[in-house]
């Protein structure tokens, strides 16, 4: 589906996490960085603009110091939710569930987003399938649905995946390549076209084909 009339946007997500779980770093490498291991104790606010077919779409990532999760304040007017932990430690998402705990979830919009993010996947883990799974069962039994996502910001496994994936819903397009028209999991961006990974790697994709699709034509 396409919006009939050209827009711009600003959505606003919250990163949300125990220190040293990898938020700053994937900050920096989402905005086109260089990865820093460095942890950041301060406030922190990025914003990376999106052309999508005839969509600006302009991602504030905000990065709060862990006491002011508890101002309810803060998450108003958040249209996701970017919950990271560490794989290489167990800690990170218990102290990621006492979080989640506080999180005033009825003042919040009735669609907001949470996205679960395992950092640090090029590392040996120490958490386990099964309890990332206990964690998201934890988080849909406040009603809530929820992605999980592993990410390597070193290795640059998922970066954007996460962010383009909150755009494609939050624009109702159904992640399908422009050019080839396949449905596929991994979508990307050239030109303001959603393109599949192999897609985007010819420099002359069809772009008739992407136009006429964005029309809503059949092809």
């Amino acid at each position: 589906m396409r919006l009939t009339v050209p827009a711009s946007y600003l959505l606003k997500a919250i990163t949300i996490g125990e220190v040293d779980t990898g938020k700053t770093s994937y900050m920096n490498a989402h905005l086109g960085g260089v990865y820093s291991p460095v942890s950041n104790y301060n406030t922190e606010s990025r914003v990376k603009t999106y052309h999508v077919l005839d969509n600006e779409v302009k991602f504030e990532l905000l990065d709060y110091h862990h006491s002011m999760l508890l101002q309810p304040g803060y998450y108003v007017g958040s249209f996701a939710l970017l919950l990271f932990f560490d794989l290489n430690r167990k800690e990170s998402l218990n102290g990621l569930k006492l979080i989640v705990e506080q999180i005033p979830f009825s003042l919040l919009r009735s669609d907001i987003r949470l996205v679960l993010i395992g950092s640090k996947a090029d590392l040996e883990r120490e958490v386990g399938n099964a309890e990332i799974v206990n964690f998201m069962n934890f988080v849909r039994k406040k009603q809530l649905e929820i992605r999980y996502y592993e990410v390597s910001v070193l290795k640059k496994i998922n970066v954007e995946r996460p962010m383009i994936d909150l755009l494609m819903d939050f624009l109702n397009i159904d992640k399908r390549c422009f050019n080839c028209l396949q449905l596929v999991e991994d979508i990307r961006f050239k030109d303001g076209f959603p393109l599949c990974g192999q897609c985007i790697q010819h420099p002359d994709f069809k772009k008739a084909n992407a136009f006429a699709r964005m029309e809503g034509f059949q092809l």
